[in-house]
């Protein structure tokens, strides 16, 4: 399997090059994310957004096509190349020890990498709590260049997540207050979740009860309905 363009410029900005000479297509659904790898990569000249369709003018410049491709192409007689999601940013491996919901998850990632936040949003992540999003960084960590997210907690707290961990960062989804910041390393967020697993398993017992009361109370038991009775209905 080919290199993923991540952490590597000098080839990033070879592809750019081609596309003076060629249509460059890059099949992704992550704008977003595209701009700011190009812009990290020292490509500043953001790809304009085509169809890949019949009507496909084939002209030299870099292209965006919105949509998921599993395989790239290339035919140099026509001048065209196409660049696919995991050409650009690698396929996501699963942790190594995951759990159920997170292999589940983690295997939906290896298609497909979408965030559903964008910049400035209010995420969770399962062990550090409410953080905001700040955006995806490209950082170097032992001689190698790295993809992160990068979440903002409180006390201008950081913390950068390896994309390969993104099945552990959700959108925060809750009412119209805006919750404060969690702290790393203060506890906070791991007493909140004992208090909020505390009343699941109260209200749990509570059902248990109510439904194991009304299965023992004596029920009562109607006649059959009678002819008359089903005539009437179907009148």
């Amino acid at each position: 399997e080919a290199e993923p363009l991540v952490g590597r410029p000098k080839a990033t900005a070879e592809l750019a090059a081609h596309a003076t000479s060629a249509t460059v297509a890059i099949a992704t659904e992550q704008s977003e994310r595209l701009g700011t790898f190009l812009d990290e990569s020292g490509v500043h000249d953001h790809p304009r957004e085509i169809e890949l369709d019949l009507d496909l003018q084939l002209e030299p410049g870099l292209r965006h096509a919105d949509i998921d491709i599993t395989a790239g192409a290339v035919n140099p007689a026509m001048g065209f190349r196409l660049v696919t999601d995991a050409e650009l940013f690698g396929r996501l491996r699963r942790p190594t020890r995951p759990s159920r919901s997170a292999r589940g998850r983690a295997e939906q990632l290896t298609r497909e990498f979408t965030l559903d936040f964008a910049p400035g949003e209010l995420v969770v992540h399962v062990d550090h709590g409410i953080a905001r999003f700040a955006g995806m960084r490209l950082l170097e960590s032992e001689g190698a260049h790295r993809e992160y997210l990068e979440l903002d907690y409180a006390e201008a707290d950081k913390l950068f997540v390896p994309v390969e961990n993104l099945d552990r960062i959700q959108k925060f989804l809750g009412g119209e207050d805006e919750p404060t910041l969690h702290r790393l390393g203060s506890g906070d967020w791991s007493r909140a979740r004992g208090r909020a697993s505390k009343v699941v398993q109260d209200v749990a017992e509570e059902l248990l009860k109510i439904y194991s009361s009304r299965e023992a109370r004596p029920g009562i038991a109607f006649a059959p309905d009678t002819a008359w009775q089903q005539e009437l209905e179907s009148s």
